[in-house]
């Protein structure tokens, strides 16, 4: 095994952790943020600084981040075991360094309409256009039985799914104005919502591997 193969198994294995805390954190992160919260941002001795609250802050942090460490550490791992050039990976870790500071802010600003319409309209226009191109690419589909493609297809139709009801969060279930989502009684219609993005982010997904999963096993 290469120096490379060995770094990039390390590397997927780093980002396989931090998927694990991501899931944990749950129960070993979240629950200790909810009483810090609810005690009024002090620990049990009623300090705003002491050993707990550094070692909660600590496990709560690293949670926050710990799913997009993961992919970023699998995603560079993958690429180096895979032989992607090293400039390559370097625009992967400057990218990625990025998104983890704007996902790092703690106060964007908004809601802005003009925001919110913009980036739907460029959603939903690429919906249309990612299903129109893989059409153009997947020759065949139907004389082939090319049944990866197909799976993909799906998958990527319960992401588009998604993405629209994600939309709807904000706009008949008020989950940008809470206020607004108890003075109207919608409480019931967000988690409704919820569990149906949750239900079709779960196909999108199943489909997707499924589907590269088949092409593998194929070639």
């Amino acid at each position: 095994m290469n120096q490379n193969n060995r770094m990039g198994k390390v590397l997927i294995v780093i980002g396989v952790v931090f998927f694990i805390y991501a899931f944990l954190g749950n129960y070993v992160a979240l629950p200790g943020y909810i009483r810090f919260m609810e005690r009024g941002r002090t620990s049990v001795g009623g300090n705003s600084s002491d050993t707990s609250v550094l070692i909660g802050a600590a496990k709560t942090i690293t949670w926050m981040f710990s799913f997009q460490l993961g992919v970023i550490f699998t995603l560079l791992g993958v690429t180096q075991v895979r032989g992607i050039s090293k400039s390559t990976r370097w625009w992967i870790v400057g990218g990625s360094l990025l998104w983890l500071i704007i996902a790092g802010v703690p106060n964007i600003p908004g809601p802005f309409r003009w925001f919110y319409a913009l980036g739907g309209a460029t959603v939903l226009i690429l919906i249309f256009l990612t299903i129109l191109y893989w059409s153009k690419v997947q020759e065949n589909i139907v004389s082939n039985n090319n049944i990866p493609a197909i799976l993909r297809l799906i998958g990527y139709s319960f992401f588009a799914l998604a993405s629209w009801d994600v939309c709807g969060l904000g706009t008949t279930s008020f989950m940008l104005h809470p206020e607004k989502a108890v003075e109207y009684g919608t409480e019931p219609l967000l988690i409704t919502q919820t569990t149906k993005i949750m239900l079709e982010f779960l196909f999108a997904w199943v489909f997707t591997f499924v589907s590269h999963f088949k092409e593998a096993k194929a070639n």
